[in-house]
């Protein structure tokens, strides 16, 4: 998946990209808050390197990378935080031995809470969103699937990045990634 910004008459800014491995692995959302920092989420199955923003794209590493996955082969969700500039804020990654099937939405509302909403098996670890990616759990995990079709979930952070709340949404037969849909909360 890649992150490109044009300025207001269209001009190119900056750019990067998550070489996140496998065909099943990319971008799947984006929001921005009201400082204009940048939310970019989605899905791997390696371990990329996050790079800052730049003109030239993928050239000045953030010197950090997201987890590796620990069952080889499984998508895993991330989101990644840009300042306004694309320098790299933090990041955070979903991920247990089953299936996390990437962030397929994200929103921030009035008081830059983040949302993230996805598809995942199993019950997650959800982590706080900061510098080091996943250098400190939230002590939440994400309620664990009773059917094991998959569920869908909704985590919420607040401005600083600290885990607020989780919901998941039982399914009794698969779910689909794009019934998430809407203008956002607040």
């Amino acid at each position: 998946g890649f992150l490109i910004k044009w300025n207001s008459a269209g001009s190119y800014l900056y750019s990067t990209a998550i070489s996140a491995g496998s065909l099943n692995s990319g971008a799947g959302a984006i929001a921005i808050d009201s400082n204009d920092n940048v939310y970019f989420g989605g899905s791997y199955d390696s371990s990329p390197t996050i790079y800052n923003c730049t003109a030239a794209p993928n050239t000045i590493s953030s010197g950090k990378t997201l987890p590796t996955p620990n069952t080889s082969g499984r998508v895993k969700s991330f989101i990644i935080k840009y300042n306004s500039t694309g320098l790299y804020l933090g990041a955070t990654a979903l991920y247990d031995g089953n299936y996390d099937n990437g962030v397929s939405v994200l929103m921030v509302d009035s008081a830059n809470n983040i949302y993230a909403g996805g598809g995942y098996y199993g019950a997650p670890t959800i982590y706080n969103i900061t510098a080091t990616v996943n250098a400190t759990s939230s002590g939440n995990t994400v309620p664990n699937d009773p059917y094991g079709y998959g569920e869908l979930y909704l985590i919420k952070w607040n401005s600083s990045g600290v885990y607020q709340a989780c919901i998941n949404l039982p399914t009794s037969g698969g779910y689909t990634q794009s019934g998430f849909s809407g203008p956002g909360p607040g």
